[in-house]
């Protein structure tokens, strides 16, 4: 009895004299046995004054139906608090496989060895203390998780919001695109039309007349301008190629918003050879961008439109010097809803629409800014000849 007592932890603290006491005590009173395998050793609400030692297997302890402990190491301790307080049982205890305990009366510990029952019970409770703090820990830890978990979840679920309220607007873009490029389609008709009629009207005129007439005629070519470059801006985003000459674009751009214009200097410096084939919708990016800037610049300042010619690609400048873009907000400019606009001004989906443009056919979108001095947007486009674009349809010119 006395080495199987001295090869569990809990009865180190005993002097070699105290051992031999308990352990003719054991040998006396104690009871060692074999347990089936979910055996009850502890009935949870009955009264028991034993404490129990485990010696070999493991022990289960459930609460209520669950499971909230387990022991399997030697010499680990159950059983002993409901036995101190003389109180019912709080919870079960089920053996495990090849499951063999020790088992102490308290009450007769008490009674034979008064003095090193108390040491018994110190014991008792500092494995108590310890074990709650162990479960404390856990508790602390897992709550930290939790809270980790509900912070993480709650981002997550902003994030499903945003990109549902993005979505929705963003098929709120795409149905009002759709009727944007069929209303232009409509009135490009008839708009042709009286342009082939007045080219035949003009042939029988002379002086005023003809001049009032070939006035008429350059309202309706602008204005055909105008609703090409909108059909152009509004296309459907399919997988389709055209060759495209950047400072053509801009300048379509620059004629579909003039009413902006007025006011505002517009400096150009073109490079010649800006020819690429692209399935950019570069309209739609090259708009979103010079409308900002328009805005930013309340028809005055100015406004510098420059392109440039690399190997492997064309570059894309637009810079105005009006009122620039906070430091804290510059870096989420290209997130979805970000406006530096009065509410109902704008959507805050312009440069992230650009910028998904770009993203699509590899290009890229850089902003710099400085507030109150100037914000520049250069747009890097990849330069492909048309066999490179063979994964794309081409756009035959309509």
């Amino acid at each position: 009895m006395l080495k199987t007592l001295k090869s569990m932890d809990f009865f180190r603290v005993f002097s070699k004299e105290d051992m031999r006491e308990i352990a003719r005590f054991c040998q006396e009173y104690s009871q060692i046995k074999e347990w089936r395998e979910d055996e009850r050793i502890i009935q949870e609400a009955e009264q028991d004054f034993r404490v129990f030692f485990l010696l070999k297997g493991k022990v289960v302890v459930n609460k209520e139906g669950k499971t909230v402990a387990e022991f399997s190491r030697r010499g680990d301790l159950f059983g002993e608090m409901s036995a101190l307080d003389r109180s019912a049982r709080s919870a079960s205890v089920e053996a495990g496989p090849d499951c063999q305990t020790l088992a102490l009366d308290i009450t007769l510990l008490g009674k034979f060895l008064p003095e090193l029952f108390c040491k018994f019970k110190t014991e008792f409770q500092k494995i108590a203390v310890a074990r709650l703090r162990q479960t404390t820990a856990a508790v602390e830890k897992r709550m930290k998780e939790l809270e980790e978990i509900n912070a993480a979840l709650k981002k997550e679920i902003a994030r499903r919001e945003r990109a549902e309220k993005n979505l929705a607007q963003a098929r709120s873009f795409v149905s009002l695109s759709l009727m944007a490029a069929s209303i232009a389609h409509e009135m490009r008709q008839p708009l042709s039309a009286a342009d082939v009629d007045l080219a035949t009207v003009l042939e029988d005129l002379d002086g005023e007349p003809k001049q009032l007439v070939k006035g008429v005629k350059d309202n309706i070519k602008e204005a055909l301008l105008v609703i090409r470059s909108m059909m152009k801006m509004f296309r459907g985003r399919k997988k389709v190629s055209a060759e495209v000459d950047l400072n053509e674009e801009l300048e379509e751009v620059l004629h579909l918003i003039a009413r902006k214009t007025k006011g505002v200097e517009i400096v150009r410096n073109f490079d010649e050879d800006v020819q690429t084939w692209t399935c950019a919708n570069l309209s739609r990016v090259f708009v979103n961008i010079v409308d900002n800037a328009l805005d930013a610049l309340k028809n005055q300042g100015r406004l510098k439109l420059s392109t440039y010619a690399g190997a492997d690609h064309l570059a894309v400048e637009i810079e105005d010097d009006g009122l620039g873009i906070a430091e804290d907000i510059l870096p989420s400019i290209f997130n979805p809803e970000c406006t530096t606009k009065k509410s109902g001004e704008g959507t805050g989906l312009g440069l992230w629409i650009a910028k998904q443009e770009m993203d699509w056919v590899g290009g890229k979108i850089i902003a710099e800014s400085v507030e109150g001095l100037f914000t520049k947007f250069t747009i890097i486009i990849p330069r492909h000849t048309s066999e490179e674009c063979g994964g794309c349809h081409r756009e035959e010119e309509k």
